[in-house]
């Protein structure tokens, strides 16, 4: 076998195909840059200009969006402050009424019994003075009856207990 190879051949480029491929490349960067460096560099600044905006628009929306959330925070803290003292006050409120209403309550309760006691005690009077004279009368149908029949003592003592006999049924 034999193997016959140019390696420098192969290695090394010819010197005028290197010479065209420099002249060639540099043809085109000269028409690049006549044709197309402009158009490229003013299409990056304005891209440039652009991204910049963005990130002027997002730091002033971040910027107001941190001042909006520190106000909203506020106006949290402030809402929850107010409803802790509507709470309290309507605590304090509802403890006020409580004691009212028991008040009014004893009261009413102390005028009722001392109502009832007057209630009682009139009528307490009444059935005595009902009493009495109920009393009265039984005394006297009693003393008639043991005038009309004056015996003696043991008549007497007979004719009451029958009477109070008859009384009672």
């Amino acid at each position: 076998m034999d193997l016959n190879i140019d390696i420098t051949g192969v290695l090394l480029p010819n010197f005028s195909t290197v010479i065209i491929q420099w002249l060639a490349a540099g043809v085109l960067f000269y028409f690049m840059k006549k044709y197309l460096w402009k158009a490229a560099r003013d299409w990056t600044k304005k891209r440039q200009d652009y991204m910049q905006k963005q990130v002027e628009i997002i730091s002033k929306n971040t910027s107001d969006s941190e001042r909006e959330l520190k106000e909203a925070k506020a106006k949290v803290k402030a809402a929850v402050g107010t409803s802790k003292e509507i709470i309290s006050k309507a605590e304090k409120d509802s403890y006020v009424r409580k004691n009212e209403i028991l008040r009014e309550a004893e009261a009413e309760a102390q005028q009722r019994l001392s109502k009832a006691e007057a209630e009682i005690e009139n009528k307490k009077r009444l059935m005595q003075k009902d009493m009495v004279k109920e009393m009265v009368t039984v005394a006297m149908a009693a003393s008639e009856k043991l005038l009309e029949a004056k015996v003696d003592s043991t008549t007497d003592q007979k004719e009451i207990e029958r009477f109070v006999k008859e009384i009672r049924s």
